[in-house]
């Protein structure tokens, strides 16, 4: 919602808030996926599908 507020107002460009947008869509899946590297196989499932998730939900 920042980013949105910040590119609508000009502050930053297209831009650098898709690369913002998708670096916090990756970054926060692939912290799943590391965090669950020891769990059990339905733990890894969960945390690899909201990884294809975000990354798919990206524009």
């Amino acid at each position: 919602m920042l980013t949105k507020i910040l590119t609508a107002s000009g502050v930053i460009s297209l831009k650098v808030a898709l690369c913002l947008v998708i670096g916090a869509n990756l970054g926060n899946g692939l912290l799943a996926v590391i965090t669950t590297s020891g769990q059990n196989d339905a733990g890894r499932r969960v945390a690899l599908a909201a990884c294809r998730l975000n990354c798919s939900v990206v524009y």
